[in-house]
């Protein structure tokens, strides 16, 4: 297992770190360099598809919760206060689960495309807010053959 790839620096002492250890991390980090800059040595028709096209969900399963009363965030990511994007009310979103007070619903058409467009920008500590009521939400994309449903939850 190697840890801290791109953080070791072989050129100086490298303390009780075996010689076998640094040539399979040189290795790496020499695979590393080349697999991120494939654009730079890889003819363009080797890696691009002209015909591809990003996937864009037709619907989209969100867990949706009230965290108002959620302590603020200190690690130093944006925690950005997004509007509610759907025409839907998010303190009756969907049906209840047995997720510490979460609601499950699936979005689809128009309010999809709403919540792609809001969620392109959004991170992990986004909230989403109606009526000064700040909601959580986790999304999911749901792939053609799945039905547009929240699965049933144990209880």
């Amino acid at each position: 297992m190697v840890y801290a790839l791109n953080e070791f620096d072989v050129s100086g002492g490298t303390g009780s770190v075996s010689s076998e250890e640094i040539a399979t991390y040189r290795t790496l980090s020499h695979l590393n360099e080349r697999l991120a800059t494939l654009d730079q040595w890889l003819p363009a028709s080797d890696w691009a598809d002209g015909a591809w096209k990003p996937f864009i969900p037709d619907a989209l399963r969100l867990i949706v919760r009230d965290a108002s009363g959620d302590q603020p965030d200190e690690s130093g990511i944006a925690n950005q206060l997004v509007p509610w994007p759907g025409a839907s009310d998010p303190a009756t979103f969907g049906s209840a689960t047995t997720i510490d007070g979460s609601r499950c619903g699936v979005v689809s058409g128009e309010e999809a495309a709403a919540w792609n467009a809001a969620l392109g920008t959004a991170n992990e500590l986004t909230r989403f807010v109606q009526d000064d009521v700040r909601y959580q939400v986790i999304a999911r994309q749901l792939l053609p053959d799945e039905p547009p449903e929240c699965p049933s939850l144990p209880s």
